[in-house]
């Protein structure tokens, strides 16, 4: 649905419905009272700035059109005689959010808080995981730190480290029997 009205597109449904009820005022102003006095413009200008009646791009458009009619003979000098127009939050605000958006965002948020929650477990799950890995990886001989070395190489050299060994004690009983026999 779209939310234009006057020229202007409002964020939200609240936004648009309160510019609508600000246009209904501005019409009746307009057909009860002589905008064109710069009196009677200041007088309604005053009143509205200190009830803060008008909250929409709608309505400040309004309050310009009364500070240009106060201007002139018969009114202030200059714009900067009057009181500003003070902006409401409203205007593009977080507080000019309509019931539903405001829902659909707190909705949103829930769910990327406990997206959160459930990313800091499976991360710190993964962490715990690695560094198992990596502990049993560091405890043990054959590992993927050691994945690249020449194992036939090393087992050879410890087969023919036994055998010498071996030869070495065969050796040795030889000469023992050797000497036991003559």
């Amino acid at each position: 649905m779209p939310r234009t009205f006057q020229g202007y597109l409002f964020p939200n449904n609240a936004e648009y419905a309160r510019a609508k009820k600000e246009w209904e005022l501005i019409g009746t102003l307009r057909k009860e009272k002589d905008l064109r006095n710069p009196k009677v413009a200041i007088q309604l200008y005053e009143k509205a700035i200190a009830s803060h009646t008008f909250r929409t791009v709608v309505g400040y458009s309004f309050l310009k059109e009364l500070q240009d009619a106060a201007v002139g003979p018969g009114g202030v000098k200059d714009v900067e005689a009057l009181k500003p127009i003070e902006l409401s939050k409203e205007v593009g605000g977080r507080e000019a959010m309509d019931a539903q958006e405001l829902k659909k965002y707190k909705l949103l948020y829930g769910k990327s808080a406990s997206d959160v929650k459930r990313f800091k477990v499976v991360i710190g799950f993964f962490v715990v995981l690695v560094l198992g890995i990596i502990f049993i990886t560091y405890r043990t001989q054959y590992s993927v730190f050691t994945y690249f070395k020449d194992y036939e190489a090393e087992i050879e050299n410890r087969v023919i480290e036994e055998y010498g060994e071996w030869e070495a004690r065969l050796d040795e009983r030889e000469r023992a029997l050797g000497e036991g026999g003559e």
